[in-house]
C-alpha cells in the first residue's frame, strides 16, 4: 500500500495543528518566586520550587545544604 504525498502532507498537517492547539490548551505552570527567610546572623533558608534549601554565610565561606 502506498500514500500519495498530497495525502501525506495533508496528514501531517492535520497532526502538526493539532499538537499545537493540544500545548495551547494546557495549563502554564505558576511562577515560583523563591522566598529567603533569614534566622540570624547570616544563617536561614530559601524555600522555593524545589523544596526547602538551609544556608550559611559568614567571612570564612558559604555552606548551603539540600538534603
Amino acid at each position: 500500500m502506498s500514500i500519495a504525498r498530497r495525502d501525506c502532507l495533508a496528514t501531517s498537517a492535520v497532526a502538526l495543528g493539532a499538537g499545537a492547539l493540544g500545548r495551547a490548551w494546557q495549563q502554564q505552570a505558576p511562577v515560583v518566586t523563591p522566598v529567603f527567610t533569614e534566622i540570624r546572623r547570616g544563617a536561614g533558608f530559601v524555600t522555593g520550587r524545589s523544596g526547602t534549601i538551609g544556608y550559611l554565610i559568614n567571612s570564612g565561606g558559604v555552606v548551603v545544604v539540600d538534603s
